[in-house]
């Protein structure tokens, strides 16, 4: 299987290639827990009923705890191995363009 990863660099706009995806999947993953535990603590700022607030209290915890669980390196090592089966993608490298002495401009290529 390989072992390679492509990752997009927003700011470039270009592919680049790497073995160890951990900053971009770490990120990832603190992305999502942060938007959960921010729209569970709205919710519990709002909420009066004290079962439904001991509910999301609850829910609060376990995004928490989940911050811990991503930086464990089995984890980490688990969620890789997933991920190198769901996104294998054995063509991608032929559809990324190489061409050397190339500039990419706005209405078409410039021959270096």
């Amino acid at each position: 299987m390989r072992r390679t990863f492509y990752c997009f660099d927003k700011k470039t706009c270009l592919w680049y290639k790497t073995k160890q995806p951990c900053q971009i999947v770490i990120e990832t993953l603190h992305k999502y827990l942060d938007t959960s535990l921010k729209y569970y603590t709205d919710l519990l700022c709002e909420e009066k009923d004290e079962t439904k607030r001991k509910e999301l209290q609850e829910n609060i915890k376990f995004y928490n705890n989940s911050y811990g669980k991503t930086d464990n390196k089995s984890y980490y090592g688990m969620l890789i191995m997933h991920l190198q089966c769901i996104l294998n993608y054995n063509e991608f490298n032929h559809k990324l363009d190489d061409k050397i002495y190339y500039i990419a401009i706005k209405n078409g290529l410039y021959n270096i």
